[in-house]
């Protein structure tokens, strides 16, 4: 860019009110506008040519160069007018301590963004500090507080007093399978327990392959991965999928209890004697697959 291109966008980005200056006065008013102090240029400017006139603007960096953010002020600065401030990096712009006049932005997705963030970080920090507390009083992750339709099940007789409450009442069954030093079934228990929390009308057992005396159902299930869900309705296996903590996992995990849960027990005669109602072996044979163990 040639000397004169230079001086007319000099003289462009002073303003109006600054083109009946002469020359010499075009890099003094202009470093006063931008509120810099420089080095004074020497006092005798009389006389001083364009090309001396741009050279000093040069030499105080006074004209627009990349990777500069001109931004007007606010409050007492705003007489200043433009101050420059050099990027240093995505936060200069958004870091409100730098830049106070710069707002965040106010787009919906990024209120919605910024807000889940904040919600895991808050729900990170409260398992966080559940957990040590849990193991503070000797607890493990499994243990301790859960919702009043979730039973822990330690042997093979809870396991099928609970089946057997499931098929009375008429409700749905979840059994959940994990073991102790399972990454993933750790994550993914506070969201089991709120879903558990969200669905009362369902029942929830919890069986430790960790544990030696559940082993057996286990192997009589033919379960080798965890975690991995039962649902149980009426005696008989209705879905069975292993989650995780992806939304897809979570989403078809969440449609299938609602496909299968019902609400109203099975209607009762109660002039069905009590040999009547005892079950066939029909309907034994149609009780959960791999309950051989009971």
């Amino acid at each position: 860019m040639d000397d004169d291109k230079l001086y007319f966008l000099l003289t462009l980005t002073i303003g109006h009110t600054y083109l009946s200056k002469s020359p010499c006065q075009v890099p003094l008013t202009f470093e006063a506008m931008l509120g810099i102090e420089h080095k004074p240029l020497a006092a005798n400017t009389t006389g001083r040519s364009r090309s001396a006139v741009i050279l000093a603007a040069k030499q105080q960096s006074l004209l627009l160069e990349p990777g500069l953010l001109w931004r007007r002020t606010a409050g007492l600065r705003a007489q200043q007018s433009l101050r420059p401030s050099v990027l240093t990096g995505s936060s200069a712009v958004s870091d409100p301590d730098v830049h106070p006049d710069v707002l965040s932005c106010p787009h919906p997705d990024a209120v919605r963004r910024r807000k889940e963030r904040e919600a895991r970080h808050k729900q990170l920090n409260t398992e966080k500090r559940r957990t040590q507390m849990m193991e503070s009083m000797g607890l493990k992750w499994f243990e301790g507080h859960q919702p009043l339709n979730m039973t822990t099940c330690k042997s093979a007789d809870e396991y099928r007093a609970i089946v057997k409450r499931a098929q009375t009442e008429g409700k749905l069954l979840v059994t959940k399978f994990f073991t102790e030093d399972c990454y993933v079934c750790k994550s993914l228990y506070p969201k089991m327990k709120r879903i558990a929390s969200d669905n009362p009308d369902v029942l929830w057992a919890k069986l430790n392959g960790t544990d030696a005396t559940l082993v057996p159902i286990f192997q009589a299930m033919g379960i080798k991965k965890v975690p991995y869900f039962h649902m149980v309705f009426d005696g008989q296996l209705v879905s069975e999928m292993s989650v995780s903590l992806s939304t897809e996992k979570l989403s078809k995990f969440r449609a299938e209890l609602a496909a299968h849960k019902r609400t109203q027990p099975r209607p009762q005669s109660p002039l069905t004697s009590q040999d009547d109602a005892a079950p066939s072996e029909q309907q034994h044979s149609s009780v959960q697959p791999g309950m051989e163990w009971a």
